[in-house]
């Protein structure tokens, strides 16, 4: 792995404190701590070190939706990172030995490894499955898996959890140890697993749930598995209230919910595909084919109840529906298994000659067979799509009708039209957002490091179009996931207004998730080395040129003919009009550019501006303010310090009665184009979004940060 590409990030206890020019304060708490590269040698879980590096709070989600870092980290007591920039900024102050966890992890990994010729991606999976080593887990692996609707299965969680303490309890059972024996030796092992694995929040609530169960079953006490997945939740939630709000918690929990409540109902309504031939007694045994469907249906209740169980929570949290993961689960999940088994046959088998090996290359292959299989379902037509975030209302609504045909209120005579008519209504409900919901247009102007982009699009096509999509980290952290949110599953036309990277840098990230986008480029020539590259491209692009008209939207600037010098001079301008709104997408056209714009179009008159910030100059000319006479202007500006010039723009704007937005101040914005007047909303309070902290530098998800 290419350490020039890692960044290491370790949960630190904090003792002292010494800020710059200060005094050593005496302090209590954890901070979040990150380096780029990987630790050397001696750096571990509990060694003493002293380090140095800015502070400042976690980022917040640029827009409600996308993933809230600072509220992450909140929820588990920590309130501040600290970035160091060099090795040389630590110091390990109290050497200690190696917690036995981290001791035995590499000791596995090197046991895993044992007879495969390279460390490649495999590899690296096959240790995130059975150790835990979310490391080796990048999005580009992970994307297939999760399109796919499998990605759980590199959780230390249920299944894994479930596939050890049934290992154990066979084994023992194997040779004819009484009950109470196997829970004895069953529970140590179990839990080393899960202390070997890093004691992992998914793995604790997994082996606590398989702690009741296998405790039920040594003191011959009849199983409930919902009695036993309360009493688990229970026991977590007074361990740890926070864990409530984990998304991964929500998951668990209600996945194993829907395994209990909704398995045994729809094997009963798929009992008439197993009906055997009714001249036969009914005694007969079932023939290898009725064997062969009965496995396969009970395999696809289990699939179907916990997709359905997890439907909501999936579109909430990752703006995603997969419909393939009801077939996929039934080839990945026992191909996992068989990995899995592979894995810890290797560990177990160690010290016998040449039984790793055989093991390894055995998992091996098991995850080849995955990782193709995976991609190759990912790509069928309709296999997944995105979806905007359903509401809590329309989930709760969701629960309460599935708990109502789980429970058979809908068979029940006497109930059956009272259930359908409240089951009617609360989808209903459930549907008012979506039917009456703003239909006309609507403009999302995100804040990005040094540049701004723009969602233009309808309520039944949400990002339709797209102006820019930033440098190459902004689109994979903010815009991609942006129109993930929105539910933007046919690729939006790409304006790119110039070619400075910053702008449209991370045309080839947009492309990876959108391999269909089209590209409307700028006519004018430009230095930048993506710019040319991306001409060069093959695939779907277009060059503009002033009058051209696409959809709702003008090219005014730039002229080809003209001699202008540089890069902001000839920024793409762009002009529409909507439900009679006229607006201006400056970019960061320059003063010298708007002066040429001004003088091919003397009649401009527009009701919005939106203006980035020129690399020199004033955002807005005065000529040009005067000229256009807009009712509102926005500033769209990324930066997190005050900058002179925009100071005096925004005040001499707000002076001849121009109502001003700064995205600086309030973050980023969203405009809804009525016949009335546009009506404005801001996503996040004043300076408390990505606006105050620009650096996107840092790769979370939904369980955190990568750490090592």
């Amino acid at each position: 792995m290419d350490d020039s590409q890692t960044r290491s990030s370790v949960r630190v206890d904090v003792w002292t404190v010494t800020p710059e020019g200060g005094t050593e304060r005496q302090v209590t708490g954890q901070v979040l701590v990150s380096l780029p590269g990987v630790f050397p040698a001696g750096f571990h879980r509990g060694a003493g070190v002293s380090f140095q590096g800015r502070v400042r709070p976690p980022k917040t989600a640029l827009v409600p939706g996308l993933f809230d870092y600072r509220a992450y980290l909140r929820r588990q007591g920590i309130h501040y990172q600290v970035f160091t920039q060099l090795l040389s900024d630590w110091e390990l102050r109290e050497p200690t030995p190696r917690p036995w966890s981290d001791r035995f992890q590499s000791w596995a990994m090197q046991t895993l490894a044992r007879g495969l010729p390279v460390e490649d991606e495999l590899l690296r999976l096959q240790w995130a499955m059975v150790l835990g080593w979310k490391t080796g887990l990048n999005n580009e692996v992970a994307l297939p898996f999760m399109k796919s609707g499998t990605l759980h299965i590199f959780a230390i969680s249920g299944l894994h959890i479930v596939l050890v303490a049934w290992i154990f309890v066979a084994l023992l059972r194997f040779v004819s140890l009484p009950r109470a024996y196997c829970g004895l030796i069953a529970f140590p092992l179990l839990w080393f697993y899960t202390g070997a694995t890093g004691w992992q929040p998914s793995a604790v609530r997994a082996s606590l749930m398989m702690s009741v169960v296998v405790g039920t079953w040594v003191l011959n006490r009849p199983g409930n598995l919902i009695n036993s997945l309360f009493a688990a939740a229970f026991i977590v939630l007074a361990w740890n209230s926070q864990q409530l709000f984990q998304a991964s918690f929500q998951l668990s929990f209600f996945v194993v919910l829907g395994l209990a409540l909704l398995q045994s109902p729809l094997e009963r309504h798929w009992k008439w595909l197993q009906r055997p031939d009714e001249f036969l007694p009914d005694d007969t045994p079932p023939n290898v084919v009725q064997t062969i469907g009965r496995h396969l249906l009970k395999n696809l209740s289990v699939s179907a109840s916990a997709w359905a169980a997890s439907l909501p929570l999936i579109a909430f949290y990752f703006s995603m529906v997969t419909p393939v993961s009801l077939l996929a689960n039934l080839v990945i999940v026992p191909l996992s298994s068989l990995a899995l088994m592979c894995g810890l046959g290797s560990l177990c088998g160690a010290g016998v000659p040449g039984a790793s090996e055989l093991f390894n290359h055995a998992g091996w292959g098991c995850m080849k067979a995955m990782v193709e299989i995976s991609r190759w379902m990912a790509d069928w037509p309709g296999a997944w799509f995105y979806v905007e975030r359903p509401s809590r209302a329309a989930m709760l609504c969701f629960y309460l009708v599935l708990v109502a045909w789980s429970s058979g209120w809908f068979c029940l005579a006497r109930w059956r039209w009272w259930v359908v008519a409240s089951a009617s209504g609360l989808l209903l409900f459930a549907a008012v957002p979506l039917l009456t919901g703003w239909s006309g247009l609507t403009l999302h102007i995100l804040p990005l490091p040094g540049a701004h982009v723009i969602v233009a699009g309808t309520r039944w096509r949400p990002a339709a179009w797209l102006v820019d999509c930033g440098d190459a980290q902004s689109t994979r952290h903010v815009t991609v996931p942006f129109l993930r949110l929105l539910g933007c599953n046919q690729p939006p036309r790409t304006w790119l207004t110039h070619g400075d990277v910053r702008h449209m840098g991370g045309a080839r990230e947009l492309r990876q998730d959108y391999p269909t986008v089209q590209f409307l480029l700028n006519p004018a020539q430009f230095r930048s080395p993506a710019w040319r590259q991306l001409r060069e491209e093959t695939g779907r692009k277009q060059f503009v040129a002033p009058g051209d008209h696409l959809g709702p939207w003008q090219v005014l600037h730039p002229d080809p003919t003209e001699a202008l010098p540089l890069a902001d001079d000839k920024a793409l301008v762009l002009l529409a009009h909507f439900q009679g709104v006229g607006v201006l997408l400056l970019s960061d056209l320059s003063p010298q550019g708007q002066h040429a714009l001004l003088n091919r179009h003397p009649d401009l008159r527009v009701d919005i501006v939106i203006v980035g910030r020129p690399s020199t100059g004033e955002s807005l000319s005065p000529t040009l303010v005067a000229a256009l006479q807009a009712r509102w202007v926005v500033l769209a500006d990324g930066a997190q310090y005050l900058v002179p010039s925009k100071q005096s723009v925004s005040n001499g704007l707000r002076a001849h009665g121009v109502t001003v937005f700064e995205t600086r101040i309030n973050g980023a914005l969203s405009v809804k184009l009525a016949p009335g007047g546009p009506v404005w909303t801001w996503s996040i309070p004043p300076m408390t979004g990505a606006a105050q902290h620009p650096e996107l530098t840092e790769e979370a998800d939904l369980e955190g940060d990568r750490e090592r």
